[in-house]
């Protein structure tokens, strides 16, 4: 297909690659085949999933480790609905996550096609922004406006609603220029004609666990347990987590102690039984 006779599809693929999207996670349905055809086209990596709740997760764990956003595709209102609790966990935790559902096409919209739902009324409070487009004339602005939702100020997931027979339609030729993903986090740059004085560098981080059935001697003088290993990466500085779990060991401290009041009934209850 030449690049003047490309597709809505593709022309979606296009717009996110060049804003920085390089996985699209997605359970392949039929409303979005064109868009399919056009990620592999576009150099974006598809990655499918068994369900659109695992493929929203994956999404919005993408964008928060990254800073880039990733884009989620399902299909209609039973994946839509799948993905609800992904959007959610995406906006609680700010990370950036494109969604795109596939709706049924325009001509079957409020006749109660097959798996047809409101998706924007349903699912658009639990995403920053969200939009159904209707008219291919308006795809440009829709994706400029949903990249730049996502990424910018308080970032968080978008909703793009795409009717199935939207995609196949020519891409307009007066499409402007969309917006570049914002990669999030502070710059790595320093600032010009200043030179950097501090590096970041890993530092690792020491998970001890102090078990009360250790003897408090063995505690005392092995270093990689109990109060060892804290004097050690106090000394070094190191990030520590630290958890305590008190055991008792035999079997007669496991057994449970009746309360003070059950033996003052038992001596009751046998002072008054009848002889």
């Amino acid at each position: 297909m030449s690049e003047s006779r490309r597709d809505a599809g593709r022309f979606i693929a296009d717009a996110l690659a060049g804003a920085g999207v390089r996985v699209a996670y997605t359970v392949p349905g039929e409303s979005f085949l064109p868009l399919l055809d056009g990620l592999v086209a576009a150099g974006i990596r598809v990655v499918a999933a068994r369900h659109e709740g695992g493929a929203g997760f994956m999404a919005a764990a993408h964008g928060a480790l990254t800073g880039r956003p990733a884009a989620v595709i399902v299909t209609r209102a039973v994946g839509a609905a799948n993905l609800a609790i992904a959007l959610h966990a995406a906006h609680a935790d700010s990370a950036p996550l494109i969604a795109i559902v596939g709706q049924v096409d325009r001509p079957s919209r409020g006749r109660e096609a097959f798996q047809e739902v409101d998706l924007v009324a349903a699912f658009g409070g639990l995403c920053r922004w969200a939009r159904e487009v209707r008219d291919v004339a308006a795809l440009p602005g829709a994706l400029d406006e949903a990249l730049r939702k996502a990424t910018t100020g308080r970032p968080g997931p978008v909703l793009l609603s795409l009717p199935e027979d939207l995609l196949d339609e020519p891409a307009p030729d007066d499409a402007g220029r969309i917006a570049t993903a914002t990669v999030l986090g502070p710059s790595r740059a320093p600032e010009p004609g200043r030179t950097p004085r501090l590096r970041i560098r890993r530092v690792p981080r020491v998970v001890v666990g102090v078990h009360r059935s250790i003897p408090r001697p063995l505690r005392r003088a092995d270093p990689l347990r109990g109060t060892g290993s804290v004097r050690a990466t106090s000394v070094r500085r190191i990030p520590t987590s630290a958890a305590c779990r008190r055991w008792r060991s035999g079997t007669a401290s496991r057994r449970r102690t009746p309360p003070p009041e059950a033996h003052r009934m038992r001596s009751v209850r046998r002072s008054t039984r009848p002889r």
